[in-house]
Order: structure tokens, then C-alpha cells, then sequence
């Protein structure tokens, strides 16, 4: 439980900065409230699925399924996120002309 704690919050110390570098300022509030409404949003079912691999397979089914799943996703995405991929997402973002402001009648 610790070493998930830990790296749950690299995780999100990496997203964010990843986000920050690679989305327009004047669409930063949207997109973060659209990835929080996903992450957060996917929680229940998590939730569910635990509970039902626990109560069909046992208590220690979710825990190893959680840890198979984690060591996997940090496997095939560690190789996208590095310091050459932020610099790309920082320049790509400069290079973006700004949205015209919306007027509101």
C-alpha cells in the first residue's frame, strides 16, 4: 500500500507537468476537469470490479489483479514519458497560435 501511494503521487506530479507543458494556457482548466472527471470518474467501477473478483475469487484476487495491471501500465508507459517528449510537448505548445476569445452577448 505504501509503494502505490508513493507512486501515485509521482504519477501525479509527472501528469501534471506533462499537461502544464503540453496544453495551451487558455485551455489548461478544461482539460485538467476533463481528466479529472475521467480519472475519478472510473473509480466506482474499479470499486466494483474489486468487489466482485473479492467476493467470487477471494479477498487476495483484487490486490494481485491491482498489482499485475499497475507493473504492466508502468512498463508499456515508461518509455513515452521522457525529458525528450516533454521538450516536444513544451515546443508544441508555443507553436500554437492562441484561440480567439469568446464574446459573450
Amino acid at each position: 500500500m505504501f509503494l502505490a501511494a508513493v507512486a501515485s503521487s509521482l504519477n501525479q506530479v509527472v501528469v501534471s507537468t506533462l499537461r502544464q507543458a503540453a496544453v495551451p494556457d487558455e485551455l489548461l482548466g478544461r482539460v485538467t476537469a476533463a481528466y479529472r472527471l475521467v480519472v475519478l470518474g472510473v473509480v466506482p467501477l474499479g470499486a466494483l470490479t474489486g468487489g466482485l473478483l473479492g467476493s467470487t475469487l477471494g479477498i487476495r484476487t483484487p490486490f494481485i489483479a491491482s498489482a499485475i495491471g499497475l507493473v504492466a501500465a508502468a512498463f508499456l508507459l515508461a518509455s513515452r514519458v521522457t525529458t525528450q517528449a516533454l521538450r516536444g510537448a513544451e515546443t508544441a505548445a508555443l507553436d500554437t497560435e492562441p484561440m480567439p476569445a469568446v464574446q459573450v452577448l
